[in-house]
């Protein structure tokens, strides 16, 4: 055999396990009812999105620095923990530099997402440590603006956007969040007429969704309202955590891939300032859906709900404005806190922490901090 021959026949075999490897991974990820429900989802016909594209383009480039400082006269630790997603490369925005004070080491979330973990582990050794303990996290980023644009002479078939197999069924996939197979939420879809027509394509019927939501629900931030699709349908009002996951089920549902992302939105937060009468320090949610020769599409639904004084409510569809940063993508993250097991948290945008020692968190304080600026110096045409 030639050495020609027998180099594309290596190269045929390493992409043949390759592809093993990633079948096996998503066989790992997802429960047998998880693949049971996506395989039982409607099938979108292809080519039903034609003339849709998104316009996406470097907008500029932004440093922020997130703090947290407990104070707990109470305690006298010997073990801190801080915790905080790292921040991912997404449609919208690439990570140039991420860094955690006190160094961290990454560990992966139990989520099928596989979301990376920072943990920052702080062993007391000074007086100083024992009721006091601060966390900083600093990030680069370049933000992109993405438009959704509709052509009514496409110059070409609209097949240049793909997504694998493994993440499709990833953003299919029921979860805790998005329990869309609950009956309260079918009931609720079909009283509401709220499933894809024939020839309807995931564009076309994201837009109509968006608008029933927009239009349907009032923007009400209650830290303990619980977010699931079957809980938010049977109520009028919540806020962008809810609207998003709400969002993202009924696209589910009917077989569109769809994902919430959690962060900050890219401005310095204000001291004092109060969201429905709580400390507010940027937090936002929104969500993305997939759409067949597209891609993944904006949407942010609490923003039109509160700016969009339009009839159409789509001012904020399928647009990005290169002002919010991610955290993480999607709802439900889980890892080991290393002091006192495993925690889950559906949207995780504050530093979570835990303490080990004497004494008790009765009395404790934090002091939280959000700050963004834009690198002038960057130039905009990246």
């Amino acid at each position: 055999m030639s050495k020609l021959k027998f180099r594309v026949l290596f190269l045929s075999l390493v992409a043949m396990a390759a592809g093993l490897l990633n079948g096996a991974w998503a066989d790992d990820v997802l429960t047998d009812a998880e693949s049971s429900v996506i395989a039982k989802l409607p099938k979108v016909p292809r080519n039903l999105n034609r003339g849709f594209r998104i316009v996406r383009e470097s907008a500029k480039v932004i440093q922020a620095n997130l703090a947290l400082k407990i104070e707990a006269p109470n305690m006298n630790a010997n073990t801190w923990v801080f915790a905080l997603p790292k921040m991912p490369n997404t449609t919208g925005q690439d990570i140039r530099q991420f860094a955690t004070n006190p160094p961290s080491k990454e560990v992966i979330d139990k989520s099928p997402v596989r979301s990376p973990i920072c943990l920052s582990r702080i062993e007391v050794h000074s007086d100083d440590l024992k009721s006091t303990a601060s966390f900083h996290a600093d990030v680069e980023a370049l933000l992109y603006k993405r438009a959704l644009v509709f052509d009514k002479i496409p110059a070409t078939a609209l097949d240049d956007e793909k997504i694998s197999i493994d993440l499709r069924r990833l953003f299919l996939r029921p979860s805790t969040e998005c329990d869309y197979t609950a009956e309260l939420f079918k009931n609720w879809k079909a009283k509401e007429r709220l499933s894809r027509l024939p020839r309807e394509g995931e564009v076309q019927f994201a837009q109509r969704v968006f608008r029933y939501l927009a239009t349907s629900y009032r923007y009400l931030f209650d830290p303990k309202q619980t977010r699931t699709a079957s809980n938010l349908c049977q109520s009028n009002s919540t806020d962008c955590g809810g609207l998003s996951t709400l969002f993202a089920s009924i696209m589910r549902s009917e077989g569109i891939p769809a994902r919430t992302l959690a962060g900050r939105w890219a401005k310095s937060a204000k001291e004092g300032e109060l969201l429905d009468g709580q400390k507010y320090y940027q937090y936002h949610v929104k969500a993305e859906f997939y759409a067949d020769g597209v891609g993944w599409i904006p949407v942010d639904l609490s923003s039109a709900i509160l700016h969009d004084k339009t009839q159409a409510k789509l001012n904020f569809f399928g647009q990005d404005l290169a002002d919010f940063i991610v955290f993480h993508i999607d709802t439900g993250i889980e890892f080991d806190s290393e002091l006192f097991g495993d925690h889950r948290f559906a949207n995780f945008q504050i530093p979570r922490y835990w303490v080990k020692g004497k004494g008790n968190l009765d009395d404790r304080t934090s002091k939280e901090s959000w700050t963004v600026t834009e690198v002038k110096s960057a130039g905009r045409s990246q």
